[in-house]
This record gives C-alpha cells, structure tokens and sequence, in this order.
C-alpha cells in the first residue's frame, strides 16, 4: 500500500509539472526579439520603415502595420522576407497611400512569423512626421500638453511662442466650456514661403501670404514668423485663431462638419487679443454700401472657396454676429450652441435651441444693433472708407485664410444687397 501511495503522489507531481509547462505560443512569447529599427521620409513622397531583427528562433515572414493619429484603421504592409534568425527589412510606403498631411503622428510596430506560424510582435514606436526637406533642424520644447518647434535656436524666442500658445488654449478653454485638453503641435516657420512649401508639397494650393493653417486631426499648427516690429503680435493673433479652430474640433467631434463657418471663424477672430481694425473697417463698408452677405450663406462649413473680397466680409460679419451674440445672450449661451452643434444639429436648428429664436430673427437683431452703431460712426467721422478700397484690406485680411461665398439680399431697409453683385437664393444652406 505504501508503494502505491508513493506512485500515485509521484504521479500526481509529474502532472503538476505538465501542467505548468508554456505551451508552444508562450514558449515563443518568451524568446527574445532583439530590434533595431528606424524611419526615414522623403517628404511630400514616401517613408521608409527599415528594422534588423534577431531571435533564437527562424523567422520566415514579416507584416509592417503603420497608423496614423486619428484615423480610423492602420494600415497593414506584407514585406518579404529571407528566412533566418537575423533578418534585415524594409518597407517604403507613399505618403499617397497613407494619406497624411504636411505632419502627422505615427506609429509602427513590426510582426514577424516562424514556420508553425507563431507571431513576434516589436514594441509600438512612434515618428514624428514634418517636413525634413527645410535647410534647417527643427527645435523643439514642450509644455502643458504643448509643443512648439522652430527653425530658430533662439530659446527665448522659443519660450515667447510657447508661452503665448499657452494662454492661447487658456482662452480656448474658457470661451468654449467643453473644449478637452488634446496635445498641440506648432511648427514655427521663418518665411510665409516656407510654410506654404510644405502645404504645396502634399497638393494644399495656398498663396504665399497664408500665416497660419490647422491639420486638425492631428492637432497640429503651421505658423510664421515673418521678421518685423510686430511679428509677436501676428503670432499671436495666427495661434489664437488656429488653436479655436482645433478647440472646436475636437468639441464637435464626428459632427465638425455641423458647425457652421460663421460661428467657427467668428469664435476664431474673439481670441484675438487686439481687434482688427482691418476687417471693421471691411464691415463698415459693406453697411455704408448696403452690402452685406446672408448669415444663411454663412452657414457653410469654411471660407476657404470664397474670393478675397467675399471672404473678407465673411469674416468680418462672422465676428461681429458671434460677438453680437455673446454681449446679448451670454457666454453661456455661445457653450449652449457649441453644444447644439456637437450634437449634430444643423444651423438654424441649434440657433432656435441656444437662443429661443429663429436665424432670420438673430439676423434681423445683429443688423439693427449695426444699424445704431454705424449711424453713431457716421456722425463721428465723416470720412467713411469707399467700397474699392475693401479689396485693398481684404488682401490684407487674405492671412486669415479668406475665401467666398457670393453674397445674397439681406432683408433689412437699411443694408440691402448691391444688385450687381452675384447673388444665391436665401434658401441656400452649407454647400
């Protein structure tokens, strides 16, 4: 009995080890996979994804994914492969193909089989992707989920720029209550010509005298620096302005195309921290000439189609409206239409839920309140702007990236539509 016993605990123990050996997956999860890996870009044309691996085991194919920032799936690449225990390889993909922006964030990761078909995974790695093909090495310094890249070695430069896009997002933050805080990005250029390069170089067709542009699901910003008494000044006013747009973004989520673009610019243009002479003076014009554009033409999505001169008063009414807006009905009222657009509804819709009134009837008030004050304006100065001279002004106003929209009739006895201008039914919504 005694012999029995001893086999049976003998056995029972050699079924303990069984059970606690790996099985074959885990056993190859436990090997090592030595990596050295790197990404070289051809900017505006492909990168290159190159890797050296090592392992006990023999490796006999390879699969590259690659994802970027916010899209919705990566993309996965087969590269082949020598079968061995120590493989080179490398991927080069289009930036076509992957469809980025002139930057982007993106991350890798390699997978490698053996002959049973057992995976070997390397860590995720991430690469920054901007423009590389510059004559100069980009700078960075970071801060409260902020970044900032310049061309310039100049830390106090580096520090003014960081500092002022941090007030920036404070302001943000405050005008819209919902607004998260997501990472930004700003590449600083030294040269309007440099920036829209790199624009150009991934088919973005922008003039050479664009200060400022958003890739706002990368939360990224494109500025610059163009040397002069009031560069700080512009910047501020360019990052102000672009860290709205990526603040409403990323509040509006799926439903940003909702947002119509005269709330957008219009909350745009209220961080700015000095008003723009240059876009008042656009609207005073177009009231002393009885033009003026349809807050239901307003209501596309952006301006950037627009012509100068449309895109210019665009601009200037959109500021206004939202500032009409905001000095009547409340700060809290401008997050109640945040929060109607982030909902998905449309313009007019979430002007009624906001506001308790109709767009026509927000219109008809914005326009009275013009009426008082342009007539105050007229009795103090009677020197007015003329018409002709807004296209002057609206190259100006062109840094804030203008566009068109031909303008429609306005209803109102005191600001009536020029007839010679073209002209869409009232009717027309976001196109």
């Amino acid at each position: 009995m005694a012999s029995v016993r001893l086999l049976r605990r003998f056995l029972g123990l050699l079924g303990l080890v069984v059970v606690m050996l790996p099985s074959p997956v885990q056993v190859l999860a436990q090997q090592p996979l030595l990596l050295q890996q790197n990404v070289t870009a051809q900017y505006g044309e492909s990168l290159t994804f190159s890797v050296a691996a090592s392992t006990p085991l023999v490796l006999n194919s390879a699969e590259l994914m690659i994802h970027v920032l916010n899209r919705a799936s990566p993309i996965m690449v087969p590269v082949t492969i020598v079968p061995g225990t120590d493989i080179v390889a490398s991927a080069t993909v289009s930036v076509t193909s992957l469809n980025l922006p002139p930057a982007a964030q993106i991350d890798y990761q390699w997978t490698f089989q053996d002959e049973s078909g057992h995976s070997l995974q390397g860590e995720v790695s991430s690469y920054r992707y901007a423009d590389t093909s510059v004559p100069w090495e980009w700078k960075g310094s970071s801060q409260e989920n902020l970044t900032v890249f310049i061309a310039d070695t100049d830390q106090t430069f580096q520090d003014t720029v960081l500092t002022l896009a941090i007030e920036a997002r404070r302001a943000s933050w405050h005008s819209l209550t919902s607004a998260q805080e997501a990472p930004v990005t700003i590449y600083v250029y030294p040269s309007l010509a440099s920036l829209a390069a790199s624009l150009r170089a991934h088919h973005i067709m922008v003039q050479d005298w664009v200060a400022a542009y958003a890739i706002q699901d990368q939360g990224i910003i494109f500025a610059a620096s163009t040397p002069g008494p009031d560069m700080f000044d512009n910047l501020r006013r360019d990052i102000s302005h672009e860290i709205m747009h990526l603040a409403i973004y990323g509040t509006a989520g799926e439903h940003n195309d909702s947002v119509p673009g005269w709330f957008t610019e219009g909350m745009a243009l209220s961080t700015s921290p000095a008003t723009d002479t240059a876009l008042l003076d656009v609207l005073e014009a177009a009231i002393q000439n009885r033009v003026l554009l349809s807050t239901q033409a307003l209501c596309i999505s952006n301006f950037t189609r627009l012509d100068p001169h449309d895109a210019a008063l665009a601009y200037a009414q959109s500021a206004s409206l939202v500032s009409y807006i905001a000095e009547r009905y409340g700060p809290s009222q401008i997050s109640a239409l945040m929060t109607a657009y982030s909902n998905g509804l449309g313009c007019s819709e979430s002007v009624e839920l906001a506001l308790g009134i109709t767009l026509s009837d927000l219109e008809q008030q914005w326009l009275r309140s013009l009426s008082t004050t342009s007539a105050r304006t007229s009795s103090q100065d009677a020197s007015l702007i003329t018409w002709g001279s807004v296209w002057l002004i609206s190259a100006v106003i062109s840094l804030l990236f203008l566009a068109s929209q031909p303008p429609v009739e306005v209803d109102h006895p005191i600001l009536t539509t020029q007839p010679s201008l073209p002209r869409i039914p009232l009717n027309d919504n976001e196109s």
